[in-house]
């Protein structure tokens, strides 16, 4: 489930014409189950949302950050925030005292992930694919990471390969880990290895 990040290179991507149909349709894929998880997605997406405010009444219930996307541009992502204003930044650890209360749940479940489906509708992410860095963490292992720019070839995910096989990183050597799977994802693109992630996610 991993490719040789050192060893990688552009020419290694030669997709099947089955893989080049799906990277085109992929778009409506993610249009298509975003219309069917509507319900579900809205209807917790407003719990959660009358939740933040109950509890933090006089801030906006959304964290939005830069972060880099398809190409190198850079987009807005959206999450619910989960942490007290003014207390970001750093790698949240358990009981973090930053964490607003019942919002380790959210971070757990990844359910502050759920204001993302905007970005998805704007076509901006997709519902898989490599997570998308901050713009300080993306410039770092970019300079540090050559092959680091190839997972800027394909859309950024909610969920992707990395994230169902390795989970999150904070440092330089497991960002050299995650992106062995990232690589993986884009050379292996398909229909299957999306559904795959997608339950696995769940």
């Amino acid at each position: 489930g991993r490719v040789d990040t050192e060893a990688f290179d552009i020419s290694h991507l030669s997709y099947t014409p089955s893989q080049i149909y799906f990277a085109r349709s992929k778009r409506v894929f993610d249009l298509v189950l975003l219309a069917l998880s509507l319900p579900v997605t809205m209807l917790l997406g407003i719990v959660i949302w009358c939740y933040l405010k109950a509890i933090d009444p006089g801030h906006s219930p959304f964290f939005v950050q830069t972060r880099r996307g398809y190409g190198g541009r850079n987009f807005r992502m959206y999450k619910f925030r989960t942490m007290y204003v003014g207390t970001h930044g750093g790698v949240a650890q358990d009981r973090d005292k930053r964490i607003m209360p019942g919002c380790h749940f959210l971070r757990k479940s990844r359910l502050d992930e759920l204001p993302q489906l905007v970005n998805i509708w704007r076509g901006q992410m997709s519902w898989v694919g490599p997570r998308p860095e901050s713009i300080e963490m993306a410039r770092r292992y970019e300079a540090e990471i050559p092959q680091y720019i190839y997972r800027l070839l394909v859309l950024p995910g909610l969920t992707g390969w990395a994230q169902v096989n390795n989970g999150y990183t904070s440092n330089a050597t497991e960002a050299r880990v995650k992106l062995a799977y990232d690589l993986y994802y884009l050379k292996n693109l398909s229909f299957d290895l999306e559904i795959e992630i997608l339950v696995r996610t769940v």
